[in-house]
């Protein structure tokens, strides 16, 4: 039983991180079932950017525990900017290509990568690997790229490493996007039965950098942010009062009959619109960055 007897937490806060781990991340699921999940069936499916007639570059990242992440990099000829993908906590890279096919038709190169654990990185899911992957994929794509700076864009769990990397690296990081924004501390708290109410002890088992909620009093980068009305992870008003807490500008586009994340398939052309604009003013002083 999982249950929390008096004031004694019953689950030790190692197995709770494993429990966690296997709870959020699905590397098993495919594209195939993604499709049917997220309302798109239809979508075509393929298994790199090369089936798209878009040229990429594989490689393979050393993670800083040794693991290998794989990497592509799609660049954009003319590139008018370069962005950093960090997806969410199901799938692998060819279940997000849609993106990467919209932005690279529109003159952006993408940087894509496999957490550990999915597709073909090594190792096994879990959030205190996030963000260390995160630098070494980032690190790797301003040396690859000559670039000196980069758009971060995080959808869903990939948002956490996305954040925490803004606030770290801002002469890295020009703007961030974040689709689907998910906060660790809202989904500790839904186990409530399971934990005795015990949210800070347990929150204890996780890197305190992947804290959304304080790491957005760092970003001073443009933000552009995707709220969705039927998230089944938090109401668009707690997501609106954490992305308050960033001191730089915020743009955010709300989609109220969506449910999270599904903004670039079920809403692909006002999504794509927004967010290129946004891109546009961030790398070429045009375009709306500045409404909450």
């Amino acid at each position: 039983m999982l249950f929390a007897v008096g004031c004694i937490p019953l689950i030790p806060r190692k197995q709770f991180l494993s429990l966690a781990n296997d709870v959020a991340f699905a590397p098993e699921l495919t594209c195939e079932q993604l499709k049917v999940d997220f309302g798109v069936p239809d979508l075509p499916t393929v298994k790199d950017p090369a089936e798209l007639g878009i040229p990429f570059e594989r490689a393979f990242v050393k993670s800083a525990d040794d693991q290998t992440l794989q990497v592509w990099y799609i660049p954009a000829q003319p590139e008018r900017g370069l962005v950093l993908l960090a997806y969410g906590a199901v799938g692998e890279l060819p279940c997000y290509l849609l993106l990467t096919k919209h932005l690279h038709a529109d003159g952006w190169s993408m940087v894509m990568y496999d957490f550990q654990g999915f597709g073909g990185s090594t190792g096994r899911p879990s959030f205190n690997t996030l963000l260390t992957d995160h630098t070494a994929v980032l690190d790797w794509t301003l040396a690859r790229t000559g670039r000196d700076k980069v758009t971060l864009m995080g959808i869903s769990v990939g948002t956490l490493p996305t954040v925490a990397q803004a606030a770290a690296r801002p002469e890295a990081v020009n703007a961030v996007v974040l689709d689907g924004l998910l906060v660790l501390r809202l989904q500790v708290r839904r186990a409530w039965l399971l934990i005795g109410g015990w949210v800070e002890h347990y929150m204890k088992v996780f890197d305190p950098r992947l804290r959304i909620e304080e790491q957005l009093a760092r970003v001073h980068q443009p933000i552009f942010a995707v709220v969705y009305g039927r998230d089944e992870y938090a109401k668009p008003a707690q997501i609106r009062q954490i992305l308050s807490r960033a001191p730089g500008e915020v743009t955010i586009i709300e989609f109220p009959n969506l449910m999270h994340a599904r903004g670039p398939y079920l809403a692909t052309d006002e999504y794509f619109a927004r967010l290129q604009a946004f891109l546009a003013g961030v790398w070429e002083g045009s375009g709306d960055v500045n409404s909450r």
